[in-house]
């Protein structure tokens, strides 16, 4: 019978977030900052794993219990979500529509607001003032105008298209888009994210995969239009794809590009009677 997990309390000392790092490294750092044997800071968080088999460069799910996820964050201190913003496991399981977003701060001192404003899920930018919104890194879109240009097109073409709909549909394309960026299905896109990244860089430093969700946003948003057409209108042909998101027109689509086949589990939409 495992061992029942000890009481939880915040830990009195903070750790502050780091990009895109382990579970290890940052329950490693966390125990040090409060004087705490890792061993006994995993048995807090209810992991249960050999302690020669944990070091900072570990960074999965073994010992784990389902609540081991929410009693990290009660260690910390931190919401699970900002916990998922920087380190990538948590993320994987952390939906994403329970991210906290921050109101843009130029907005907000405007309006001698004090205090955190949560924005609505769906929402990644500030277009006033050209400000990303979400994660850790929250760069300036000044030298990307295409990215806060794109999102005003999908407001207003989107503005009649419940919330849910629209957020259904960005989760299923962010997951598109990221598979084509990580293994280059397609060669236009992907020349077109690095010239993005190499502009973005030059005033946020930081590897290509912390930024996708920057970089691969105007596509995110062309191909959840995309989505939404579909549930409402027959097949989409491989022609209008091409000219939604400004690449050439195959002239046979791979069945196993993540947009095809997606595409293809979808149920035909359903005819107005």
């Amino acid at each position: 019978m495992p061992v029942p997990a000890e009481p939880l309390r915040r830990l009195p000392v903070p750790v502050r977030l780091i990009a895109r790092e382990t579970t290890g490294s940052f329950l490693t750092r966390l125990a040090f900052a409060n004087s705490l044997r890792v061993p006994h800071l995993l048995a807090l968080a209810s992991i249960t794993t050999d302690q020669r088999s944990f070091t900072p460069a570990t960074d999965d799910t073994r010992g784990w219990t389902g609540s081991t996820p929410g009693r990290i964050a009660a260690l910390a201190g931190r919401p699970l979500p900002e916990l998922a913003a920087a380190i990538p496991l948590l993320a994987t399981m952390t939906p994403a529509d329970t991210a906290p977003l921050r109101a843009c701060w130029h907005c907000i001192a405007a309006k001698n607001v004090t205090g955190m404003v949560i924005l609505r899920a769906r929402d990644y930018l500030c277009a006033r003032h050209q400000q990303w919104l979400r994660g850790i890194h929250r760069p300036s879109l000044t030298a990307l105008p295409e990215i806060t240009g794109s999102q005003r097109r999908h407001d207003r073409r989107n503005a009649n298209v419940p919330d849910q709909d629209i957020a259904r549909a960005h989760r299923q394309a962010q997951d598109i888009t990221r598979q084509w960026l990580e293994a280059g299905w397609h060669p236009a896109l992907t020349e077109r994210w690095h010239d993005r990244h190499r502009r973005l860089a030059a005033t946020v430093p930081g590897p290509e995969a912390v930024l996708a969700d920057v970089i691969t946003h105007p596509e995110m948003l062309a191909v959840a239009r995309l989505l939404i057409l579909r549930r409402r209108a027959p097949g989409i042909q491989p022609r209008e794809i091409a000219a939604r998101l400004g690449i050439p027109n195959p002239s046979i689509p791979h069945p196993l590009d993540p947009l095809q086949n997606h595409l293809s589990q979808l149920p035909a939409p359903r005819e107005a009677s």
